[in-house]
């Protein structure tokens, strides 16, 4: 049986970090990137089975994230969860793409 392979893409080293340690010890694949143009790669290569995506992120936003990632053909289809602190606001924005399935509101 494979693991399930989750990429995160989030500035915050601390976020990464804590996200990898649950989901690693829940028996998940974790995969990590610090900014969009890593996400994009990451998607690309290791075909995620899902994307936690922060909405802000040095020089792109994760609007503009999502928005690349349905161009990519190994990480099209798959759900992307935006992480964010400004809530049902953030989400809103994300309501037009098809790969955004929910929201993930950060403490």
């Amino acid at each position: 049986m494979t693991q399930s392979t989750v990429l995160i893409i989030d500035d915050s080293a601390t976020i990464r970090r804590l996200v990898d340690r649950c989901l690693t010890a829940a028996g998940y694949r974790v995969v990590a990137a610090p900014t969009a143009e890593d996400g994009i790669e990451l998607a690309s290569r290791e075909s995620p089975d899902l994307i936690l995506l922060d909405h802000q992120l040095p020089g792109a936003t994760g609007v503009e994230v999502a928005t690349q990632l349905l161009q990519v053909p190994e990480a099209c289809q798959t759900p992307v969860v935006v992480s964010s602190t400004l809530r049902k606001k953030a989400y809103a924005e994300y309501m037009e793409l098809s790969n955004v399935v929910d929201m993930l509101p950060k403490p």
